[in-house]
């Protein structure tokens, strides 16, 4: 009997102890997690161009395309290297302008890219509004293979990009999910949509903002409205060659739709297609068009969430970043099978209690089996 008791007591003291040590650990965690608020502003640094140098931004160009990345140094190279492709950079027809208005862009995500450890990427793509050309909203003549070269198919110029830095980074000793994370506000948000429309396989979560006060949908016709390209797919075959075959693997996308409600000035809508009447079946305003539109996939199976930021207006804050970047952290967990210091936290107790209960059963069960000594 003193033997049992001394076990049990020992036994008990060791899971405590493994218990206190383990909270320990898991607190340190969880307060690395939650740092969002104390994370200082990091300037760039210059780098020498196809090279990957953590804490710095370094340009590449990739079939006349320039283009700006930011490894983090909170990045270990043993960790999963997540790349966000994040689009939003102010329109001009001045090659030059984008080219360094897309760094900007890169260096405003320093600071939620060392929290959050995305690989940040922009590319600088070309606007002329004159001629019609518009591969960052990848509209009609974006498709179109009579369009000029540097214009034509920025889709597949950013998967060349893309595919660049994954060899770089695989080459410098990272481990890169081959999927992507796409983001934008307007512009960005257009790319966002329709880079994802085209090509799922190769993105792993989308978030969507105003995407210019519509969607592009993969669909051909909606209330007897044809829907040509961008609005839809009804012409896909006649621009590029080859049908739409990506309905299924655009559902397995997760898709984040956000927009503010006072967002209805920035529509996107011109003399070309789509004409500004077309859009309307959607609704009167993008608030609406975008909440229709996101009805219309959830019902129709595919993975997407919508957020309304009421009083907001045609602004990409902070607190759209963080929403969208919980969603792709969410996306990141479920992909690793990782477990977060939060969840650690949460699960602990239960976990500690667990063992306690099973060690004590255990006593009782060796007690009661125990065969009594003769005299």
């Amino acid at each position: 009997m003193y033997f049992e008791k001394k076990w049990f007591s020992k036994t008990l003291f060791l899971i405590l102890l493994v218990g206190l040590l383990s909270l320990g650990i898991m607190i340190r965690i969880w307060e690395e997690e939650n740092k969002l608020n104390f994370s200082p502003l990091v300037s760039p640094k210059s780098a020498q161009a196809g090279t990957i140098t953590p804490g710095e931004v370094v340009m590449g160009t990739t079939e006349g395309y320039n283009w700006w990345s930011y490894v983090p140094e909170s990045l270990q190279k043993s960790d999963t290297a997540y790349i966000l492709l994040e689009m939003s950079h102010a329109g001009s027809e001045n090659y030059a302008t984008v080219t360094n208005d897309a760094r900007q862009n890169v260096e405003n995500w320093i600071s939620l890219a060392n929290l959050r450890k995305y690989i940040i990427v922009t590319a600088a793509l070309p606007r002329n509004f004159s001629t019609g050309y518009y591969p960052q909203g990848i509209n009609v003549h974006s498709l179109n293979s009579s369009t000029p070269e540097f214009y034509y198919r920025p889709d597949l110029k950013v998967n060349n990009i893309i595919s660049e830095l994954i060899g770089n980074l695989t080459d410098a000793g990272y481990n890169p999910q081959n999927k992507i994370f796409v983001a934008g506000f307007s512009a960005g948000g257009m790319w966002a949509n329709r880079y994802t429309l085209l090509h799922p396989e190769r993105v792993l979560g989308a978030a969507m903002g105003q995407a210019g006060g519509w969607l592009a949908m993969p669909i051909s016709e909606y209330n007897e409205s044809t829907l040509n390209w961008p609005m839809g797919i009804n012409d896909f075959d006649i621009l590029t060659g080859t049908s739409y075959n990506k309905t299924e693997l655009l559902k397995k996308v997760p898709q984040f739709i956000y927009i503010g409600s006072l967002d209805t000035s920035s529509t996107y809508c011109n003399e070309g297609y789509p004409y500004c009447d077309n859009i309307t079946i959607w609704g009167a305003t993008d608030p609406e068009r975008l909440e229709t539109q996101y009805n219309y996939l959830k019902e129709h199976n595919y993975n997407v969430q919508f957020k309304l930021y009421e009083g907001v207006s045609h602004d990409y804050n902070i607190l759209m970043k963080n929403d969208f970047l919980n969603f792709f952290d969410a996306i990141r967990r479920e992909d690793t099978l990782a477990i977060s210091g939060y969840d650690l936290l949460v699960f602990f107790p239960l976990i500690l209690i667990s063992s306690i209960l099973i060690t004590f059963m255990y006593s009782k069960k060796k007690k009661f089996l125990r065969v009594p000594e003769k005299n």
